[in-house]
């Protein structure tokens, strides 16, 4: 092992003996300060080791070289053994790994001259962050990158879904450390709600400043200095080239969360209490929304939600945009879908038949958001859950609530596109319901004698059993939906005969027993509908 060590020192327990190793680079001291595997790959300058490759079993070992043939190597922690090699063409100075983006399973690796790889040292497309530092800094799972230069501000970015990167935050007069390694003075769950404080010193280094997020989270997470490898990983910080501390477990918006560890106190025999974390999110209440017609605004932008270039096909692309009143592009009926959800109907053509949809019922972060045929699917049912200001946030039931309807990249120009993403609290992900009146249709009725003007709004549609819209329920409604049952595609019912159509188990979609219903309804075997 000599001249195998780096100018770091990583803990971890790398074989499960419930003794932590040293990791000094290229060589892993046991518990009993005897070498347990040496790579000889010679001395490097940054060295990451957690569970940085979640389907494998026990810790992952990511570390440069800048001895030929440099580059970097993901190890084994338990043995050594090497998972993927990069070669470099000359000194790797650096170089850095943990899930930084929704786009890959598992973390990514990056390092100096080298591109980023995924764990089994393919190129993945997103774009290489700064290599130097890491923070759990917004409310998702996914760890932000943290980065400096001497007398330079830190910042801390997120990867976005498209792979590039996107500025949280930069400080103001205080400083990282060490030149281009641009180091904190400290990065760590120091006041225990799982993400990480930021502490970086004043430019003639006679004072600190801690910056703590100002993100919202819906994880619960057993602080992050419950686990013992984090905790030593961050008391290593104050050794050598100080690099981020990782748990020993993961952390990922595709995985569950980890188990609440149990802690034992020294001496005492006691531990905590084995409660289980939670598996996920914590999901407020759904808000309850008076049906109607709404204009939709976005609170990070003040632009609306509209239909782009006002298309009523399948597959239309929704975007925001600024409106001096309400048009039938931008203005949407809310409709109950039952549960806690409601359908968002577009008032384009016929002003029943499409609705807002998340892409191919897709439930991954970046989805687009269109208007599709109604098919009274997961995809096109959303739930309002409301702000402290009374903005809301549009949860996609596809998503199973985790994600919202969003601007992306919280872009506030006109034409910015709408997606799903992971809720994270950002206002670009906050909407404002503006009621719009509706619209009142007048037919006169005239005769030799009398002209009676008879007014029919939108609530005067909603007769129940009602399905094909002709504003009585006969055989032929019946028969209307026992026709979509069979072919939805072939017999669609409108936006509102659908909704009339669903008579038994209201709610919960449209099928046979409702076609039962209304000939049970006509027999007067059953007096009223719905059941």
């Amino acid at each position: 092992g000599y001249g195998d060590g780096n100018h770091n020192c990583m803990p971890a327990d790398v074989d499960g003996d419930g003794k932590q190793e040293l990791i000094l680079g290229s060589t892993c001291l046991d518990d009993n300060g005897k070498v347990l595997w040496c790579y000889n790959k010679g001395h490097g300058d940054a060295l990451h080791v957690g569970d940085l490759v979640p389907e494998r079993k026990g810790v992952e070992v990511w570390i440069c070289h800048e001895d030929k043939p440099y580059g970097v190597s993901l190890l084994d922690g338990a043995t050594g053994s090497v998972i993927f090699h990069k070669d470099g063409s000359g000194d790797t100075g650096r170089c850095c790994a943990d899930n930084v983006w929704a786009g890959n399973d598992g973390a990514e690796f990056w390092g100096l001259g080298n591109d980023v790889f995924d764990s089994s040292g393919n190129t993945l497309s997103c774009r290489r962050p700064a290599i130097n530092f890491l923070s759990y800094w917004d409310g998702d799972l996914e760890r932000e990158i943290l980065d400096g230069y001497t007398d330079s501000p830190a910042k801390i970015s997120k990867m976005k879904a498209d792979g590039t990167l996107t500025n949280l935050l930069q400080t103001d007069g205080y400083y990282t450390c060490n030149t281009t390694k641009g180091t904190p003075c400290l990065s760590a769950d120091i006041f225990g709600d799982w993400r990480e404080e930021l502490i970086v010193r004043s430019a003639d280094s006679k004072s600190i400043r801690i910056y703590c997020t100002p993100y919202e989270t819906d994880y619960r997470i057993t602080t992050l200095m419950h686990d013992p490898q984090y905790r030593n990983q961050v008391a290593g910080q104050n050794t050598a080239y100080n690099q981020p501390p990782h748990p020993s477990f993961y952390l990922g918006s595709e995985r569950a969360l980890p188990e609440r560890p149990s802690v034992t106190v020294l001496g005492k025999g006691t531990s905590t209490p084995d409660i289980p974390a939670p598996t996920q999110p914590v999901i407020p209440e759904s808000a309850v929304i008076e049906e109607g017609l709404y204009m939709i605004k976005n609170v990070n932008s003040g632009l609306y939600m509209e239909v782009q270039d006002a298309s009523d096909k399948n597959g239309a692309n929704v975007q925001q945009w600024g409106a001096n009143g309400s048009s039938s592009h931008n203005t949407w009926k809310i409709v109950s879908a039952g549960d806690g959800y409601y359908y968002l109907v577009s008032q384009l053509g016929d002003k029943e038949s499409k609705v807002l949809d998340v892409t191919a019922k897709k439930a991954d972060n970046g989805t687009n958001i269109e208007i599709y045929a109604f098919k009274q699917n997961d995809a096109q049912k959303f739930k309002f859950t409301k702000n402290s200001d009374g903005s809301y946030v549009i949860r996609t039931k596809v998503s199973g609530d985790k994600s919202c309807v969003e601007i992306i990249n919280a872009d506030k120009s006109s034409g910015a596109n709408v997606q799903q993403y992971e809720v994270n609290g950002h206002q670009c992900q906050s909407w404002i319901l503006e009621k719009v009146k509706e619209p009142e249709t007048t037919t006169v009725i005239t005769t030799t004698t009398i002209t009676t003007t008879t007014t029919i709004t939108s609530e005067d549609l909603k007769v129940m059993g009602d399905a094909n819209g002709d504003g009585s329920v006969d055989i032929a409604d019946a028969v209307a939906i026992s026709a979509y049952v069979a072919d939805s595609n072939k017999n669609a019912l409108s936006a509102q005969g659908l909704i009339n159509a669903d008579v038994q188990g209201n709610g919960n979609g449209v099928n046979a027993n409702d076609a039962l219903a209304v000939q049970q309804y006509l027999a007067n075997i059953v007096t009223k509908l719905p059941l």
